[in-house]
């Protein structure tokens, strides 16, 4: 317990907000341990697991996760509306409907850090786990489970810009936020 106390107050120390709630869950699990033995321990460890994606994550890491995220979103959702006949150029998180070259584009979209997939990401991990722990198979496949997020997730939210795209460049530039509005709430 003491061990895991000791990074708890190494970042209310230094103010390091992401590790309070890791020294946390760390000394619940020693507490587990301590009280109940190393097969409580054992049984708690997926509900402990669950407790990890309670913590916020480091501005950092969102910030390495999130462009490459925005860029491959980007990307897939240029190459799908190209496939649906949109003529859609990017410009890295910039996508353009521009039917006419020598015209000005009649749609743009970027896609910016909140719209990279990535609150969708963590949700799908967060399930995709649960899933994992409740679900009599075999290890490699809960592995396999859960790594299956990342491409669905980048998936997902390619498909949703590509319904903007053509809802931007086909229906009309004024329908795709009233699109966009209510389907952020529950995708991105």
């Amino acid at each position: 317990f003491t061990l895991a106390a000791l990074p708890y107050i190494a970042a209310v120390w230094a103010d390091i907000d992401f590790l309070k709630p890791l020294a946390l869950i760390g000394m619940v699990a020693s507490g587990v341990w301590f009280l109940g033995g190393t097969k409580n321990l054992i049984t708690a460890g997926a509900a402990l697991g669950l407790l990890v994606f309670m913590i916020p994550w480091p501005t950092t890491l969102v910030d390495r996760i999130s462009f490459p995220l925005q860029l491959n979103s980007s990307a897939l959702a240029a190459r799908f509306a190209g496939l649906l006949l949109v003529p859609v150029h990017r410009v890295g998180v910039h996508l353009f409907v521009v039917p006419n070259p020598a015209k000005p584009p009649i749609y743009s979209v970027i896609v910016a850090q909140q719209c990279s997939g990535l609150t969708s990401l963590i949700v799908l991990l967060f399930l995709a786990y649960l899933t994992a722990c409740i679900t009599p198979i075999r290890t490699r496949r809960r592995i396999l489970l859960v790594a299956a997020v990342v491409p669905l997730a980048l998936l997902a939210n390619a498909v949703r810009l590509t319904v903007l795209l053509y809802a931007g460049g086909h229906v009309s530039a004024t329908i795709a936020p009233w699109i966009h509005a209510p389907e952020a709430a529950v995708l991105s």
